[in-house]
């Protein structure tokens, strides 16, 4: 099995979500956390999860689900006014 916190684009992880590459790029438009293209398979099922009603199956202190870089601070793509900085 593929690492869950790793990203791919959606048709590298079809067999493990168990949907369409449409299907899972569908679900960007829906809220599911996405980082450009990519996605991660714990992400997606968090997300799948939430939708049904059910408990979130990430473990407390899990990564983050945002736009934050590894370092937790904003991410280059983000609308913070000190990415925007960073990124001139």
């Amino acid at each position: 099995m593929k690492d869950p916190w790793t990203l791919h684009f959606p048709v590298e992880i079809v067999d493990i979500i168990g949907l369409s590459k449409n299907e899972i790029a569908f679900l960007k438009k829906k809220g599911c956390p996405f980082h450009g293209k990519k996605t991660c398979v714990a992400w997606v099922r968090d997300f799948l999860s939430k939708q049904a009603g059910g408990p979130s199956p990430l473990p407390p202190g899990h990564p983050p689900q945002t736009g934050e870089s590894k370092s937790h601070g904003p991410g280059a793509w983000s609308d913070s006014p000190a990415a925007s900085l960073a990124t001139r």
